[in-house]
């Protein structure tokens, strides 16, 4: 059986072959890193810097990051799921942070990039290793995938680069449970199971027997819990589907009628026992499933109460979810990955961005895979069938498979970019990669004619293309320099065939050759990844993420109190016309304008107030009324009512960057409003509040099926008395003076957790204009007190909790 093969090269020490897969990102990423610099391209300074810069800054003053009242009016912080407050690795931002502020914190994001880099590749070598391949065989499928195109030119998305290390470790961690069938297991299994369900076992048995369970798949639960925590769900959830689908593969394995070892003993593969084992590895598998989520449950819990609330809370928009399907030309990429140019050179005009289709894994591994293919090597055909599947995802819209699956099947409707499937292709394509090393060897005969051939035609297209490149102008560039580059790798594999060891590419020989020849195929691949990838995650200097001083920004010099509102299209053309283009990494703009105009999440930096919010999750009705903001209406008194004082307009023949800030009358964050009226529901609410006839200074509207409002009440005549007295992030203290009973209206988002206490009595907190919140008040002077205090947040500590003190039972009962 496959798990009994496992046995025979695990024990095998890691080999020299390794060092190249542990180093090499780290080499990629250092003209970003040793030059102090770091790095902002795209998410990076749009949100991954701010929500961790801030949610330090508001631990360090005492409070837990719960709720950001900067962004979108408020929202939840340590609920935004990419945010990964609770990943440990995270946690040397903060570190480097309180070493050295922003500016190492910054500096350190290469830093860990690199890490999760050779993490990932490490793991793809050890899951080689764990399959039977040989020294070179691993170094080899672990470079195609730490270095691939998938994982490097998706770095600057952290929560990714996070995740998808972490993809080669579950799948290893998970073959161990293959394993754990000892002499005899099944019989003693099926007994066990039996005395359980008949009452006949005690209870020190059954907890035995957990202990065991657990233990067994202690890896497994690690593995998964850090991955859920890295912050990327779509990552996560193709990662959890692959595990099921290898587990399956390999549990399924067991030839009927066949007489197999397991452990010291034997036993006869009927039907039954098969079905068996494979019950036995899938209740493992859901058990460390189960214990994973509860390890992880501080941080999923309140992401899944905001994912309830958000805009995502159903499905996404079906146009949305389509966006990036991969596009078909873009299979060039196996081959050159900049045949329609790239971002480096400022040259990309394929379809999308460039970072979301690239899967380039190496020439030389490429063909390696396809050679393992052709020669059948074992489980080729399962990861054949793996990858097809992978890329018929992939191509989402453009295939009437996803669009099917999107409307009948759970879980295709809650993420966007179908393209991002093809990670399952980029990871069987490094298994096949290290498999096809496994039988290179020099060519003879017939196969040592065409490798001949082949390295003459790759040396034609490299010099045909190079001289065209160099005399034609009425071809696209991009194709003649990547065509030449593919042939110059071509030409250097085709050589390293033709002087590999006539006995086979395992390093076993005593021989110069046997020995010097796999460090150069190390080398060769490495070179041509790290050609790939280099410059494809660019860097800035530190001085980029500094809060700006009131001098440097005229903008904070004008914002004393209020809100900035940048119209959705006028932020989308900054953030992706002007500055993060998709063709260029070096736009015609100084990246400090970017800073200068607040864009979200950048004002996290200044502690700046506004409007917009670029998390990935944002409360539904937020969403809902910033797009009705931008419908070309006059947004004024909705403007005032969200206590807007500045709005970033587009003016063309302004000469500061075309952009004007332009002040409005300060609608009040905290009001008092004499009268009410009320909506049955969240329709009848937004229809009134968007009405354009409800003066927002005299009448407040409350969604509510049962509260009832005095029909007699009519305007006092009199201003309430109304002070900030106390504010930090998750809590809000007011002191109110009001001539009459009304009702305090504070313009900030309704969200679950948020809790009111009037003079220490809990009061309700009303959905106030649709979108806001509202408490009821008597006359007189009073102490009102908003608190963030959001039970999923508490329940999710409870269960973590609860879960680690079995775990660590278990572990302490192991010792």
């Amino acid at each position: 059986m496959f798990r009994n093969r496992l046995k025979v090269t695990s024990g095998r020490k890691l080999n020299l072959y390794l060092f190249p897969v542990i180093v090499a990102p780290f080499i990629l990423l250092s003209p970003v890193f040793l030059t102090g610099k770091s790095l902002f391209w795209g998410t990076i300074s749009l949100q991954f810097v701010p929500w961790r810069f801030y949610a330090w800054e508001v631990f360090r003053s005492g409070h837990l990051p719960l709720w950001n009242p900067l962004n979108g009016m408020g929202a939840p912080l340590m609920a935004n799921y990419q945010s990964a407050l609770f990943y440990p690795p995270n946690w040397i931002y903060f570190i480097l942070q309180e070493l050295g502020g922003i500016g190492w914190a910054a500096w350190g994001q290469a830093l860990l990039v690199a890490a999760h880099l050779a993490w990932a590749g490490l793991g793809m070598a050890l899951l080689g290793r764990r399959i039977g391949l040989g020294s070179l065989a691993q170094s080899i499928s672990g470079l195609a995938y730490g270095l691939s195109g998938y994982l490097v030119a998706r770095s600057g998305f952290l929560s990714i680069n996070a995740a998808a290390s972490w993809i080669p470790w579950v799948i290893l961690a998970g073959m161990g449970i293959l394993d754990q069938q000892s002499e005899g297991e099944v019989a003693t299994q099926r007994k066990e199971l039996s005395n359980a369900l008949k009452f006949k076992g005690k209870l020190g048995g059954v907890w035995r027997r957990m202990q065991q369970e657990v233990w067994g798949v202690r890896w497994l639960v690690v593995a998964l819990a850090l991955q859920l925590m890295a912050g990327h769900a779509q990552i996560t959830w193709y990662t959890m589907i692959l595990c099921v689908i290898w587990m399956a593969y390999h549990a399924w394995r067991m030839p009927l009628g066949q007489v197999i070892t397991i452990g010291a003993g034997k036993i006869q593969a009927t039907l039954g026992n098969r079905l068996w084992n494979a019950g036995v590895i899938f209740r493992r598998m859901a058990l460390a499933l189960i214990l994973a989520f509860g390890l992880a449950a501080v941080q999923l819990v309140p992401t899944a109460e905001y994912l309830l609330q958000s805009q995502r809370g159903d499905q996404v928009d079906y146009e949305y979810a389509m966006t990036y399907s991969f596009w078909p030309w873009r299979f060039t990429s196996l081959l050159a990955p900049d045949w329609f140019g790239n971002p480096i050179h400022g040259d990309y005009w394929g379809y999308g961005n460039f970072w979301e289709d690239t899967i380039y894994i190496g020439l030389l591994p490429f063909i390696m895979a396809l050679f393992a293919v052709i020669r059948k090597k074992s489980h080729s055909k399962f990861l054949v069938v793996l990858i097809i599947a992978s890329f018929l995802l992939a191509l989402g819209k453009n295939t009437p498979i996803y669009p099917w699956l999107y409307r009948w099947v759970p879980t295709f409707a809650m993420f966007q970019a179908p393209t991002r499937f093809s990670i399952w292709g980029i990871f069987a394509l490094s298994l096949l990669a290290g498999m096809g090393v496994e039988g290179w060897k020099r060519p003879t005969g017939r196969g040592l004619y065409w490798t001949r051939l082949g390295t003459a035609g790759a040396l034609a297209v490299m010099i045909g293309a190079g001289l065209a490149w160099y005399f034609l102008s009425d071809i696209k560039v991009t194709f003649l320099r990547a065509t030449s580059l593919a042939g110059f790798w071509g030409v250097g594999t085709g050589l390293l065939t033709l002087i590999a060891p006539p006995d086979k590419a395992s390093g076993n020989s005593f021989s110069f050759l046997n020995r010097s020849w796999p460090f150069a195929v190390v080398s060769f691949v490495m070179i041509d990844l790290l050609v790939a990838g280099w410059g494809l995650n660019p860097g800035i200097e530190r001085s980029f993420y500094n809060p700006h001083t009131q001098g440097k920004n005229s903008y904070l010099s004008r914002l004393t109190e209020g809100r900035i509102y940048i119209s959705p299209k006028l932020e989308y053309d900054l953030k992706f016309k002007r500055f993060m283009r998709f063709d260029t990494f070096q736009p015609d703009n100084d990246w400090s304008e970017m800073r200068r105009y607040l864009l979200p999440n950048l004002n996290l930096l200044d502690n700046v107030q506004i409007v917009n919010n670029f998390d990935p999750l944002v409360p539904g009705r937020y969403a809902r009324w910033m797009e009705a903001l931008d419908d070309g209406r006059d947004n004024l008194a909705i403007l005032n009512l969200m206590s807007v004082s500045m709005v970033e307009k587009m003016e063309l023949e302004q000469q500061d960057g075309g952009v004007r800030i332009e002040d409005i009358d300060l609608g009040a964050r905290l009001r008092w409003v004499p009268c009410a009226i009320i909506a049955s529901d969240e329709q009848a609410a937004w229809e009134k509040a968007f009405s354009g006839k409800i003066d927002f200074n005299k009448l407040v509207v409350l969604e509510s099926k049962d509260l009832v409002t005095d029909e007699n009440c009519t305007d006092a005549g009199q201003m309430a008395n109304i002070q900030i007295v106390s504010e930090h992030p998750n809590r809000i203290a007011v002191k109110v003076q009001n001539p009459s009973s009304g009702w305090l209206v504070l313009s900030d988002v309704w969200y679950p957790g948020w809790n009111a206490s009037i003079n220490s009595v809990d009061v309700p907190i009303w959905r106030a204009n649709y979108l806001f919140r509202a408490v009821k008040i008597g006359v007189g002077e009073h102490e009102v007190i908003f608190s963030y205090q959001p039970i999923s947040f508490y329940s999710g500590v409870l269960i973590s909790f609860f879960v680690l003190l079995i775990i660590w039972a278990v572990w302490r009962k192991k010792q």
